[in-house]
């Protein structure tokens, strides 16, 4: 008996005093895109998928509730229709969460809300083509679920995100107007939650 309690002491974690806390962690995001060209190409469908680095920061109350900053960077493959582009993207997004916590279950869930976000895809330089775009101006929301356990986190998320800052150059054309972009899908994650 003494050993299964033991087992179950390491393992599950534990009521805390309530402090600071960090959060490293690794993502892999599954992006559905959209682009509004206005009536020049109409809309574009496409992808932003990829691996990135996520960082919480923040302050636990009682191990139950716990609010803080997200942080996002990561270098994804970005794939637009309007001109069958698939490149390389570098992405961050920033904005503060605020979640529960059931410490001895190891299950928690969070909402934050995007204030900055931008998604920058690689030049695209061909023969035929020169596309230069930035999507910037970020904003939406991201909810998610996790499962504590030792010093692991497995985490699910759904963001939605809307770009309204777009620029973009396109040779033969020149500069385009654009009406907004958006960006939905899920975000499978790993963290590592550390106290202060």
């Amino acid at each position: 008996m003494k050993k299964i309690l033991l087992v179950i002491a390491f393992c599950v974690p534990g009521i805390s005093q309530a402090g600071l806390f960090v959060e490293p962690g690794i993502t892999y995001q599954y992006q559905d895109t959209t682009v509004d060209y206005s009536s020049v190409f109409n809309q574009s469908t496409g992808k932003n998928n990829g691996l990135g680095l996520s960082a919480r920061i923040g302050f636990d109350a009682s191990d139950i509730v716990f609010v803080g900053v997200d942080a996002r960077y990561a270098m994804t493959q970005f794939q637009d229709s309007a001109f069958n582009t698939d490149v390389k993207a570098k992405s961050y997004n920033l904005g503060p969460v605020v979640g529960i916590q059931m410490p001895i279950v190891g299950l928690k869930v969070w909402a934050g809300y995007v204030l900055s976000g931008e998604v920058d895809p690689e030049k695209v330089t061909t023969s035929t083509l020169n596309y230069d775009a930035k999507f910037s101006g970020g904003k939406g929301y991201r909810i998610g679920a996790g499962f504590h356990f030792v010093v692991l986190s497995v985490n699910l998320e759904y963001q939605d995100l809307k770009y309204d800052n777009i620029t973009a150059d396109v040779t033969p054309g020149g500069a385009i107007t654009l009406n907004g972009a958006t960006e939905k899908g899920l975000v499978l994650g790993l963290s590592f939650p550390i106290g202060l």
